[in-house]
């Protein structure tokens, strides 16, 4: 479907150049509608969230791809930060699941490890070595 019917108008022009440059903007029309992009603000990262959401049938599947942009690879992310991650998509999915750092082990090959702070005292830790999905 296209943004618009009449080829010769302006505005037209306009939106097929929208729809060459930025194609996820016709997909959100498309798939979510008018009244959800603006809702959303027309802020991409949450209309990408919704796409996900739509589009994937595991819910392994949507937790990975809303979890992978958020968290560091191969460096030591505290687990109180994955947890709150997680925690925030499980919420978002509907999932009636406490989060774990642990839970991370699902979605990626992971190292336990630690950091030291100001204050001499260590914080537990993962590193996420690699991805076991693929996008």
């Amino acid at each position: 479907m296209e943004l618009c019917k009449d080829k010769f108008n302006l505005n037209c022009f306009r939106k097929s150049r929208i729809e060459v440059e930025k194609p996820l903007v016709k997909e959100a029309y498309e798939k979510l509608g008018a009244g959800k992009v603006r809702e959303m603000n027309y802020h991409q990262s949450n209309i990408k969230r919704e796409l996900v959401k739509l589009e994937h049938e595991t819910l392994d599947t949507k937790i990975f791809l809303l979890l992978d942009g958020q968290l560091p690879k191969q460096v030591a992310v505290p687990r109180t930060e994955i947890k709150e991650k997680l925690e925030s998509i499980y919420k978002e999915l509907g999932i009636k699941k406490a989060a774990k750092a642990t839970d991370l082990n699902t979605w990626y090959d992971t190292k336990p490890t630690s950091k030291r702070l100001s204050g001499g005292s260590v914080q537990s830790c993962l590193a996420i070595v690699s991805a076991k999905y693929k996008k």
